[in-house]
C-alpha cells in the first residue's frame, strides 16, 4: 500500500500538540476523515485523486479511462475545466471533455495521472493553441492537418506543393473543357442526324397517308401500272374525239 505522510500544522486546543494525517496516493482514499491511520484502494468501477478522503465513480464517456482507481487521460482530447475530477458530475462528463479536430494535435501531459482537473490534464502538441487545440501558435503554420514550424525548407515544400496543385488545378480545367466541348460537338451531330430521320420519317408518312386517301377514293386499282395506261389512254381517246366533235361543229 503506497502513502506517504503529511504533517498537520493546525494546533489543539490546548496548544502545542501535533497530529499527524495520512494522505493517500491516487487510487486510494482515506478509509474514514479525519486523522485515518490506513488507506484503502477504490472499489471497482471509481477513482480517486491523490489526497482524496474518498472515490467518485469513474466517467463513462470518451477520453478517460478509469485502471486500478487512477482516472488515466487519453490523447485526442481537450479540456478547459479547471473543476477537480472527483467534483464533476456524472451527467456533465460529455460537456467537460471534449474530442480534438485532428487527434494528432492533442497530447496528455506527462503527470496527467496525478493531475486535479481536467485542464491540467490534458494539453496541445508542439505548436498548437487554443480551444481543442485548432490553432497554430506562433512560427508555426498549417499543413497536412497539422501545425509545422516556419522554416524556410517547409515553405518552399509549402509554396511548391500549392504551385502544384494549382497547375494540377488548372490543366484538369482545360482537359475538362475541351472534353466537355467535345462532347457537345458529338452530342449535335447526334441531335442532327435524329432530326434528319425524323424528318424523313414524318415525309414517309406524309406519302403512304396520301396513299391511302387516293385508294379509298378511287378504288384498290389504282395503283395498278396496267390498269392507269388503260385509263389514260382511255381518257386520251375521249379526249382526241371531243376535239374532233368541236372542230366539225365550227365547220359546219
Amino acid at each position: 500500500m503506497a502513502v506517504r505522510a503529511a504533517r498537520n500544522a493546525s494546533s489543539s486546543a490546548a496548544g502545542g500538540t501535533v497530529g499527524w494525517k495520512l494522505v493517500c496516493e491516487a487510487g486510494m482514499f482515506t478509509s474514514a476523515p479525519g486523522e485515518a491511520m490506513a488507506c484503502s484502494p477504490c472499489p471497482r468501477g471509481t477513482f480517486s485523486a491523490a489526497g482524496s478522503d474518498a472515490c467518485a465513480m469513474c466517467p463513462r464517456t470518451r477520453g478517460v479511462a478509469c485502471t486500478g482507481g487512477v482516472l488515466l487521460p487519453q490523447g485526442g482530447y481537450w479540456s478547459a475545466a479547471r473543476t477537480r475530477w472527483g467534483d464533476v458530475p456524472a451527467n456533465a462528463w460529455r460537456e467537460t471533455v471534449f474530442e480534438c479536430l485532428t487527434p494528432d494535435s492533442c497530447v496528455v501531459n506527462a503527470n496527467a495521472s496525478a493531475s486535479r482537473d481536467p485542464a491540467s490534464a490534458y494539453a496541445c502538441a508542439e505548436g498548437h493553441e487554443g480551444t481543442l487545440c485548432a490553432a497554430c501558435g506562433a512560427g508555426y503554420f498549417w499543413r497536412h492537418a497539422r501545425c509545422e514550424r516556419c522554416d524556410a525548407a517547409a515553405l518552399n515544400a509549402a509554396a511548391k506543393t500549392t504551385l502544384w496543385a494549382l497547375v494540377a488545378g488548372a490543366a484538369l480545367t482545360v482537359a475538362l473543357k475541351l472534353c466537355m466541348r467535345r462532347r457537345a460537338g458529338r452530342m449535335l451531330a447526334h441531335l442532327h442526324v435524329v432530326r434528319r430521320s425524323v424528318r424523313q420519317r414524318e415525309r414517309r408518312l406524309r406519302a403512304r397517308r396520301c396513299r391511302l386517301r387516293l385508294r379509298n377514293r378511287h378504288g384498290a386499282d389504282y395503283f395498278d401500272k396496267t390498269k392507269r395506261r388503260k385509263r389514260k389512254r382511255t381518257l386520251q381517246q375521249q379526249q382526241q374525239q371531243q376535239q374532233q366533235q368541236r372542230e366539225e361543229e365550227e365547220e359546219q
